[in-house]
């Protein structure tokens, strides 16, 4: 027994010693000096506060992270999309927060501390408009020179009034189901109804009355600064209204459906579902006398990004030449820089902006009032920052 014992704690020994060397441990290397970490800085913001109209806020400083991924910035605790940076600068999107009093935080993987600045006023950029509850569909939405909004409901016609003051007035119930809305040079709200009839309302009465036989059943068009009216639907081509009411037919889209239309700086601008591309916007130079030029293709719709699976509803413009594209999408606006056909392409308010665009109108000032579809039929009225392009049927 002893012999055993012996020889079994000499065994253990060296089992001992041969774990020692197999496993040398070396020394934790928290104890090691490490060079100090440039800390971030914030110096400033452009804009020194964010009212409406602003997409994007640049964030100026030092000791930024220039690698993609690890500069990481919030206002309070919200994230912002970081869409350029630098070691000095940083560009986010305006955030979905609105605050008088926000703290902004940049956060540089590579450093210890987190740079802060504040307090920082982020505007508020959009409203519910009309206290539209009943989440009945609603069409078309057009605005008068008065700041009136009108707005055609789907079922059952009304058509109604909103005045500046806040009033909501059931104006009238409209013949047919209403497409498209727009103001005259009379200031009749006209109403486009798929239909060879264009009809008028009076905004004081509600009397509905003709207008026009465009002799082509239209859902949607638009005035020019020469007083042409241009109008169109599904195979219907593009009907040309004379000043006079007479009607002559572009000879351009006989086989496809118009979807949109909208006049700017002398070029009318459409949106088309055809055979190639499949949906497109289009353009043609418009002549002293309402007569059309080549057509020039603005964008393919199957080019349009992340908008591509959406659909396009509707066109307008800002005064400064932007144009905008109302969606389906969950970001729905589109903005599109001049040049158009070769111009960058952004969205308005992403992340911001309730889905699903179905009209818009940019009303005299700066607000465009826009209809909200899907599942929430919904007025909103959207403080821009700056004015829209102007509309020919105000006079």
């Amino acid at each position: 027994m002893k012999s055993f014992l012996s020889i079994l704690s000499a065994s253990v020994i060296l089992l001992l010693l041969g774990a020692a060397c197999e496993y040398k441990m070396t020394e934790p290397g928290w104890y090691d000096d490490h060079p100090a970490s440039a800390v971030p800085k914030i110096t400033a913001l452009d804009p020194a506060s964010a009212p409406a109209g602003f997409n994007s806020i640049k964030i100026l400083g030092e000791n930024f992270s220039s690698q993609e991924g690890k500069n990481q910035v919030y206002f309070d605790n919200v994230a912002a999309e970081v869409l350029e940076f630098s070691s000095s600068s940083i560009t986010v999107r305006r955030p979905k927060i609105v605050d008088d009093s926000l703290t902004v935080k940049v956060s540089n993987a590579d450093a210890i501390a987190v740079a802060r600045y504040g307090p920082y006023k982020i505007d508020k950029v959009f409203d519910l408009y009309g206290q539209f509850i009943e989440n009945k569909q609603l069409n078309a939405i057009a605005v008068d020179k008065s700041e009136n909004v009108y707005v055609c409901q789907n079922s059952p016609r009304t058509v109604f009034k909103l005045t500046p003051d806040g009033q909501k007035i059931e104006l009238a119930e409209s013949q047919r189901i209403v497409f498209d809305a727009k103001i005259s040079p009379e200031g009749k709200l006209l109403l486009l109804a798929n239909n060879n009839q264009i009809t008028q309302m009076d905004v004081e009465t509600g009397e509905e009355t003709n207008w026009v036989n465009a002799g082509k059943r239209v859902s949607y068009g638009d005035f020019g600064a020469n007083g042409y009216f241009y109008a169109g639907g599904r195979r219907t081509d593009l009907v040309i209204i004379a000043p006079d009411l007479g009607t002559k037919l572009a000879g351009l889209y006989a086989s496809d459906e118009i979807l949109g239309v909208r006049v700017f700086d002398g070029y009318v601008y459409l949106i088309v579902a055809g055979s190639s591309p499949e949906m497109a916007i289009w353009r043609h130079q418009i002549g002293a006398d309402g007569v059309l030029g080549a057509q020039e293709l603005v964008l393919d719709w199957a080019e349009s990004g992340e908008f591509a699976d959406a659909e396009p509803r509707s066109l307008t413009f800002s005064a400064d030449g932007i144009l905008c594209v109302a969606t389906t999408s969950a970001n729905p606006i589109m903005m599109i820089y001049p040049d158009y056909i070769n111009g960058r392409r952004d969205i308005i308010y992403k992340g911001i902006l309730p889905s699903t665009v179905e009209s818009f109108h940019w009303g005299t000032g700066d607000h465009l009032y826009l209809i909200s579809g899907g599942s929430n039929w919904l007025v909103y009225r959207v403080d821009m920052g700056a004015a829209g392009a102007p509309y020919f049927g105000i006079r």
